[in-house]
């Protein structure tokens, strides 16, 4: 693994002045889009924010230093934070420090910087942490060859007059969601006069999906659920946290693991389990979830709508409510054709319920090489499942009985 070349650090604080004449002489503009640059996220909720942003506009000013690959240099000015205004990493390409491992998660992912056991022994944290400066990552290697040169052109020396760096990612919050999307609706609705407009805040969105096996469908016009203690549900994650904007998978590499559970339910179809499981009045419910690294927000929803909701997997409607009744009829476009199917009586799915749960069984992130494969249980681990693994693992030796 390998990190950034090197990085400049911008110290002290100037405020600029706006002037278009003197703008055209002094400032020289760096016109970059999301191909060219990445920067840190501020997020935020009620309780807490991390990430970093500008702290005032036009943006943080100040000295333009370059570091290279001093990382003893590096921490001297980050242990006085207030001296920094923004932080610059720069790829530089063949050149960059090897690392046997890095990932900016805590160690123990979810929990924090200290668990019963730390399964990622190589997180920093720095994701989590809320910092007082802006950071900015630049991709376009042309750029980066223009910062160094005019560090060493006009700062090398410390002399004044010295080159000010500005950066500027101003971000904008509000005191809950509500506030927050009501005021980027009006920022829209109430254009600039370059004709755009600022939101106030991003949603984070996402959606959970669930695929269930078998097919069960609900009977009439009441609400049915799968039976008590019936259901294992597989689940992995549909998304992950970056610490650069738009520049990397994520925090989480859970590709291999949406793979596997894709697997698993073409393994079920063709391998007739299916209807072993219908004869034994078994199901399995593949999920997947949005924004868990965010303190689990997308299994919380679920679990709450479970609870309080008739919505899992999808809103409980009666025949009567879909389509003006059981005799209607439905209309579906497919490009140049129309398929018209008439509608005797509506069965959608039958609800998921916390207390239909049996197992719950989380893919993480996993490889090819099964010496890496781990097993953690929130408190035991069931006989069932913990023989299934290790049944099916490459030898005993392999995972953790945790």
């Amino acid at each position: 693994m390998h990190v950034l070349w090197l990085a400049l650090i911008v110290i002290g604080d100037a405020k600029k002045v706006p002037n278009s004449k003197l703008d055209s002489i002094i400032y020289d503009y760096l016109t970059i889009d999301d191909q060219q640059r990445s920067f840190c996220f501020r997020r935020l909720n009620q309780t807490g924010q991390i990430g970093c942003q500008s702290l005032q506009e036009p943006g943080n000013s100040g000295t333009l230093i370059y570091l290279g690959n001093d990382q003893a240099k590096l921490d001297e000015y980050l242990n006085d934070a207030q001296k920094v205004s923004s932080l610059i990493s720069l790829q530089k390409r063949n050149s960059s420090i090897e690392l046997e491992s890095f990932s900016p998660d805590y160690v123990c992912p979810g929990i924090g910087d200290t668990c019963t056991h730390e399964w990622n022994p190589s997180g920093s944290g720095i994701f989590w942490r809320d910092y007082s400066f802006p950071l900015i990552f630049y991709k376009n290697e042309t750029i980066v060859e223009k910062l160094r040169d005019d560090f060493f052109k006009y700062n090398s020396d410390t002399e004044y007059p010295l080159l000010q760096y500005q950066v500027a990612t101003f971000m904008r919050a509000a005191v809950d969601t509500p506030t927050c999307k009501r005021r980027s609706d009006l920022s829209e609705r109430s254009t600039g006069l370059e004709g755009t407009s600022s939101p106030r805040c991003d949603l984070y969105n996402g959606y959970a999906t669930f695929s269930m096996f078998p097919k069960r469908q609900n009977g009439g016009n009441e609400p049915e659920s799968l039976p008590e203690k019936s259901t294992v549900a597989i689940v992995t994650r549909s998304d992950s946290l970056a610490f650069f904007h738009s520049t990397t998978s994520g925090v989480g590499a859970h590709t291999a693991a949406m793979m596997i559970q894709l697997a698993i339910g073409k393994a079920l179809k063709e391998s007739g389990l299916v209807d072993k499981l219908e004869s034994y009045g078994r199901n399995v419910v593949l999920m997947t979830l949005p924004a868990e690294e965010l303190k689990n927000i997308g299994s919380s929803s679920v679990v709450f709508d479970m609870a309080n909701y008739n919505k899992i997997p999808v809103k409980f409607q009666s025949g009567e409510s879909v389509l003006g009744g059981p005799n209607s009829s439905i209309r579906k476009s497919y490009g140049s054709y129309t398929v018209e199917k008439e509608i005797s009586e509506y069965l959608g799915p039958v609800q998921l319920k916390v207390k239909s749960l049996r197992h719950l069984i989380e893919l993480g992130q996993l490889d090819a090489n099964p010496e890496n494969l781990f097993l953690h249980g929130e408190s035991v681990v069931d006989s069932q499942v913990l023989d299934a693994f290790t049944r099916n693992a490459a030898s005993p030796e392999n995972g953790s009985r945790n």
